[in-house]
């Protein structure tokens, strides 16, 4: 890790913040509110930063993701902030080749379209699903508020889109179940084009010179996604407090906001306080200052997930592995979500004579998988890899990890939940609220909703904002 050191502003007179939890939230909260001046102390309950990003060097060859494993390269919000903590020299980009990506059909890999011509001639469809499809400016908007994933996906596409494309994807990202999660939560842009020009074809004909181009590659570090935190942890180390539980966040007579601590039993004075938990935890947290917020952030559903990393030589697999990864429909019959193909889209994940694959088992709709014993675990995996890439021989490393309550589900009701929190936070001067549980559970969305937070802190202590900067 570089020792560069990072530059603050001093802010015209010190205030005190204090930021709970230490993923990528609450580390870029405290970055952004220390580099503008700002004295910032962070609780942490666990042994290590980063929440959900984690790498690991397994037996000095597997360069192991446990959580997100790379991100689009055109994301500048991250990218500003890799090049602030010298660590963007780091950076890495998945060759071009890396954009396809494979679904299972019918026991067999077939690419996914990658834009409104491939639909014509993607495999991943029948032809009647085609014809279905390409019906869809001609179906009526909906008039309903809200609307599920599945539901919307059906109305406009049809059923074998909503199954065959959408299903894996859904549960690719959020490991959800597209029958409760929100469209417009999810997927705002898109309904919004049904809103707009009553079809969403015709709305992504329409804008599609106007919308900001998709990343062609993704980007990672050399060293893994892991570099963020344990940079950022470098330059936080000194107002960082790791293996400390906070109890509660409580009003102080004179108006000022405390956190109480669970063991050793002390309380801390703060002119703010950040929350940087998931949701359930910061509902016990706010129970005494804010209760009407412990409702709707008890509402916010999370589920569990296995990630199974697994290598391979690379003269066992018979796929050529030209791709980001593969998603696998439910109605395939197997229990692995999907898989990506880590040493294809960086390398040094693996030795050159090795392929390192970094698998998904669990989900909203599949909740008992984290109880599974590791043997089992691993049968359903290979299960999964021999039916999409052919790999039939024993891994020659394993490495399986539970995620419990890992990812927040943004099922319907959701904006409702939030637009609550957010009001009730509001009648508590000095406290702030961030984490994945808002609008995105990317690591880019998550630490721009915290840039966003810090900005929110600097504006109650009449400083000038950072958004634009």
């Amino acid at each position: 890790m570089h020792e560069t050191k990072v530059e603050m502003n001093e802010a015209p007179s010190k205030r005190r913040v204090i930021v709970v939890g230490a993923g990528i939230a609450g580390l870029a909260t405290a970055y952004y509110l220390r580099k503008h001046g700002v004295d910032v102390k962070i609780f942490e309950r666990g042994k290590a930063v980063g929440g959900l990003i984690r790498t690991t060097l397994e037996k000095e060859r597997y360069l192991v993701e446990h959580g997100p494993i790379a991100f689009p390269s055109n994301e500048e919000t991250l990218i500003k902030l890799a090049r602030e903590l010298s660590v963007d020299t780091q950076l890495v980009s998945s060759p071009a080749s890396c954009q396809k990506r494979y679904v299972l059909r019918h026991g067999k890999l077939v690419a996914l379209p990658l834009g409104l011509q491939s639909f014509l001639t993607t495999r991943a469809l029948s032809f009647t699903g085609k014809l279905r499809l390409l019906a869809e400016p001609w179906i009526s908007p909906c008039t309903e508020e809200e609307e599920s994933i599945a539901s919307f996906v059906r109305r406009r596409a049809g059923n074998e889109v909503l199954e065959r494309l959408l299903d894996p994807l859904v549960s690719g990202i959020y490991a959800g179940d597209p029958e409760q999660l929100s469209m417009r939560s999810v997927f705002p842009h898109t309904m919004e084009l049904e809103e707009e020009y009553g079809s969403v074809l015709k709305g992504m004909i329409k804008t599609r010179k106007n919308t900001q181009k998709r990343a062609k590659t993704l980007s990672s570090f050399r060293w893994g996604m892991g570099t963020i935190p344990a940079r950022l942890e470098e330059v936080l180390r000194r107002e960082l407090q790791l293996q400390t539980t906070v109890d509660s966040v409580e009003r102080l007579p004179q108006g000022s906001l405390s956190i109480r601590l669970e063991a050793p039993r002390r309380t801390f004075e703060a002119d703010a306080v950040v929350l940087a938990t998931p949701a359930w935890v910061t509902a016990r947290l706010v129970a005494s200052v804010a209760p009407g917020m412990t409702s709707p952030l008890v509402g916010i559903p999370y589920v569990s997930l296995v990630v199974v990393t697994t290598a391979f030589k690379r003269d066992q697999v018979p796929h050529k592995l030209d791709g980001f990864g593969c998603l696998i429909p439910r109605c395939e019959r197997v229990r692995m979500l999907g898989s990506i193909w880590s040493s294809t889209l960086f390398s040094g994940r693996a030795a050159s004579d090795e392929v390192l694959f970094t698998n998904f088992i669990g989900g909203a709709l599949d909740s008992t998988a984290i109880e599974l014993e590791d043997h089992e675990i691993l049968s359903h995996i290979s299960d999964g890899l021999e039916k999409t890439v052919g790999v039939m021989n024993v891994p020659t490393f394993v490495s399986i990890r539970r995620r419990e309550q890992a990812l927040p589900q943004y099922v319907l009701g959701h904006q409702k939940r939030i637009d609550d929190i957010v009001s009730e936070a509001s009648r508590v001067p000095g406290l702030f609220l961030t984490g994945n549980y808002f609008s995105h559970v990317s690591v880019p969305g998550t630490i721009e909703h915290a840039r966003t937070t810090a900005d929110r802190v600097l504006k109650f202590f009449g400083m000038r904002s950072i958004l634009k900067t």
